[in-house]
């Protein structure tokens, strides 16, 4: 069985519909995300595990102390994180430094680390610093991004994926 964490973020609900539209699975994701939980609830071949913590109503979100601890008591097999910003120069950004912190927690325990990201975040980075581009296994984004942009990217020793939408 998969142990999956899924971050709060737009792109990390997409990939919760897609877990949800594609049939029966075992499998146990970890979130701290209120609608990533809400979409699985009713699929009673996944186990779900809440992150509970202080509330971030702009993202749906439980972050803090008492979340990072809980966050500690797992080793998932992939960590899919949402970013609000990346670049190979400055690393995996967001907003809110408590964010940052819940990001940092499961990218230290996680066996796969991916970023889940659309291009258009590419060169952006916010105040709360997550990781360089290196930490992650791999990056899965849109095409596009230019060619320059893979290029940087790609030098980070990252593998990169570009996917439809």
């Amino acid at each position: 069985t998969d142990v999956v964490f899924l971050d709060a973020g737009s792109t990390t609900l997409e990939l919760a519909k897609l877990i949800r539209e594609g049939g029966k699975r075992e499998l146990t994701v970890i979130t701290n995300a209120f609608n990533i939980a809400g979409e699985l609830l009713d699929e009673w071949d996944i186990n779900i595990f809440f992150v509970g913590g202080m509330v971030r109503h702009n993202v749906l979100a439980c972050v803090g102390k008492s979340a990072e601890s809980y966050l500690r008591e797992f080793y998932p097999n992939k960590a899919f994180i949402g970013t609000n910003g990346f670049s190979a120069e400055k690393g995996v950004t967001t907003h809110n430094p408590t964010e940052a912190q819940i990001k940092i927690e499961v990218l230290n325990a996680a066996e796969e680390r991916i970023l889940l990201c659309d291009s258009s975040k590419y060169g952006k980075y916010a105040m709360g610093r997550v990781a360089p581009l290196s930490k992650f296994t791999k990056i899965i984004s849109d095409t596009n991004l230019s060619e320059n942009d893979q290029r940087e990217i790609e030098a980070t020793g990252t593998n990169l994926i570009m996917a439809k939408y």
